[in-house]
Parts: C-alpha cells; structure tokens; sequence
C-alpha cells in the first residue's frame, strides 16, 4: 500500500520558511485540534515546532478536512505543480498570488479553490504509464460536444451508482481535459475496502478505502474512445457511460479488432516505408513472433536489428496459415537521437512509448495497414517511471461521505 508522507510539512524549516498569513489560514479551521495538543496556530504566535510534531504524528482521527489539504497541497508543492496552478487559475479566472515558494502558491492556491487544486493535481497524473482498450465510434461525426455541468453530473452519478453496486462505494470525480487534440477524462473513484496492520498504538488495524485514477482518451479525429480501468466490466460501464452521458447513446461506441500485422507478410519491407510521415525518419522491425502450428503447436521468434535484413541474408520461412502472433518495431523520429519501441500484438493491442508521439505512430500504422477501427493499447512515458499502483491507494475515499482522505503514515 502506498503511504503517504509529510516530507514538506514534517521539519520545522520548511514551515517556518512559509508565508506566515497563508499558513495561519490554512490551519485555522483546525485550531481546536491543534490546541487539543498544546499547540497554538494564531497567526502572531505559531509554534512551528509544535506544529511540526503534530503533523508528524497524524493518525486517522485527524480532521478529515485537514488530511485532505495537505495531501493535495504536498502533491503539488513543486516547480510543475506551481506552473500548474498558476496556469490553471489563470485559465478559471482565480486569483492565486503567484508569488513565494512552490509551497506558498499551492496554499494560496487551496484557500482560493480547493476543487481547482483537485483538477490540477488530477491533470498531472495524465502523465502516467497506462493500458488502454480501444472501442471505436459507431456514427459518423466524430465531434466532441463539450459536456455541460449537468451532463457531467449525470456522468458522476451514473458512474457512483455502478462503483457502488461493485461495492466500492460512492464520491466518484471526473475532471475533462484537451491534451495534443485528444479529450482526456480523469476519473477518481473507490477500490475495494482495505484492511491495514498498524502500529500507532491506538489498534491493531485500520480499515480505508483506496482512491484510484481511470483515464479515458477521446481522439475527435478517429472517434476512437480509448479506456484505463482495472476490469473489462468497468471498460464496458465506461464504454456506455460515456457514449449516453456525453454523446447520448449507449450504443454510440463499439468494440471492434483495431490492429492488423499481415501488412508484414503482403508488403513485406515496404510496409516499413515512412518517408510520408513527416516527423518520422525510419521504421524497421526487429522482433517478429509467427504461431507455425502443428502437432506441437510450433512458435517462431526471429529478433534482430533489422529482420528484414536478416530475412534477406539467411531467408526463412512459415506455412501460408500461420499466424502472426505480434512484431516490435524500432521507430526514430526526426531530430531525435533516441529510439522508441512500438509492439503490435494480433488485433487487440499496441505498445509504444510517450503518447506526444502517438499521433505520429497512428499515422504511420494507419497509412501501412496496421491500423483498422478498433482495440487496445498501451501508453508508457519515458520520462515517468509511476505504474498504476503509485496511483491507486494513496488517498482513500470515506465510505459514508464519498470525502477523499489520505492514508497517513509517520514520515
């Protein structure tokens, strides 16, 4: 499970390097909690070590209200939070002093607007590695109609109402994002219930329930509606909510094979032509898995730097009916040094890496033949080594509130 740690809020220095007025603010609505240990938070006569030592030792009677600050506000206490913020209540017409410590901007930030720190804190984790199925659009007007407030709340109910009956509880969140011409769907919802040993002790155990981040990518250019979630039954709840709730039909998106490796077998180098992409310098394949059958049910790798090349030098062959089980393709793009990987897996998955080159990948499968309507495929930024389970689990939501709430450790 992941805990979460006070780094910011457990020295002394770091609050007294605060603004003073902000963090007397922040802490004021809790002042009888402070003051129950010994504590003053007036802004005259704060007692930064005493401070220090509570936040140090918050258990889960902490106010809830309290908790969930500090989570939101340590999370985006750096330089790219602060940007983030800054930027975001520009955008939302707040006012946000942008001025002080990346500390002091996501205060400022909290008090002016806690939801605006949510929505910024929930567009940061678009940028983790993620597994998405593909289901593609069944109409022929692939434009986004931007969701009102009432749709999206009619989106929030509909999905608290599944989460609910699949017992993990209600408080489900969506935050909608325009990212690379993509329409980005956040939503944070509860996971099953928990149950933790502790050693605070005041019990021997704490019972939570986890909060976990779904992502859903609409591309209005494909109608392609591309879904992250742990189980294929919650895919298919995204598929229909979103295609009723933003589209109006539950019916508006499908499931159908997206993928396609015979390009491989009927163009055979050609297929590897990219000179039409601009932005993409080279192709090659350098890993082809081959299904040959038999009676022993025979499976073929051939990896090399080039297999083509290798093909041509040392020719090999498979049986007309064999079937091509996946194949890695090592793409450069132009004024880049670095190579990345892409894997097409049958028809029902891609991999490659860093989504702002996505588009590129898609065109260039799109123009080769790879690319049919529909499927699944994975989205890895290499320049974040998270995984699903540094997002789920760090913040728990209250079964009987729906209120988000961190799961507190001693730092």
């Amino acid at each position: 499970m992941s805990t979460f740690h006070l780094r910011r809020f457990g020295r002394v220095e770091t609050l007294a390097s605060m603004n003073p007025r902000r963090l007397a603010e922040l802490l004021a609505p809790h002042a009888e909690y402070f003051a129950g240990h010994g504590v003053d938070v007036s802004e005259s006569n704060i007692d930064y070590e005493g401070v220090t030592g509570v936040l140090r030792a918050l258990n889960t009677d902490a106010p809830p209200g309290l908790c969930e600050a500090l989570y939101f506000i340590h999370e985006m206490a750096t330089p790219g939070g602060m940007d983030a913020l800054v930027e975001s209540a520009r955008s939302a017409d707040i006012h946000v002093d942008p001025s002080g410590t990346p500390a002091d901007v996501a205060v400022s930030a909290w008090l002016a607007s806690p939801p605006l720190v949510q929505r910024a804190h929930a567009q940061q984790r678009m940028r983790r590695p993620r597994s998405f199925e593909t289901f593609r659009s069944c109409g022929s007007n692939y434009d986004f109609p931007v969701p009102t407030s009432d749709e999206l709340a009619a989106l929030e109910s509909r999905l608290d109402d599944w989460f609910d009956g699949r017992s993990r509880g209600r408080g489900v969140r969506v935050f909608v994002f325009s990212r690379g011409g993509w329409v980005w769907f956040m939503v944070r919802h509860g996971e099953p219930m928990k149950r933790e040993a502790t050693m605070d002790g005041h019990r021997p155990w704490i019972m939570y329930r986890p909060q976990r981040y779904d992502v859903l990518i609409y591309n209005p250019a494909t109608g392609d509606l591309r879904v992250n979630a742990r189980s294929d039954a919650d895919k298919e709840e995204y598929r229909r909510a979103i295609g009723r709730c933003v589209f109006g039909s539950d019916a508006f998106f499908e499931r159908k094979p997206k993928y396609s490796l015979e390009p491989i077998r009927e163009a055979g180098r050609q297929s590897m032509v990219c000179s039409d992409i601009p932005g993409v310098a080279r192709v090659t394949l350098t890993r082809l898995k081959v299904k040959v059958g038999g009676p022993f049910v025979r499976v073929d790798t051939i990896e090399a730097s080039d297999v083509f090349a290798e093909y041509a030098r040392a020719p090999w062959g498979y049986p007309d009916d064999a079937v091509l089980v996946s194949a890695t393709f090592e793409v450069r793009f132009t004024g880049s040094s670095k190579p990345r990987m892409v894997t097409i897996l049958s028809s029902s998955k891609a991999q490659f890496v860093r989504d702002e080159d996505g588009l590129l990948i898609e065109e260039w499968m799109n123009r080769r033949g790879f690319c049919t309507t529909g499927g699944q495929y994975d989205i890895d930024d290499a320049n974040d080594s998270g995984s699903d389970e540094s997002i789920a689990g760090r913040i728990a939501i209250d079964a009987s509130t729906g209120e988000a709430r961190p799961v507190l450790a001693h730092a």
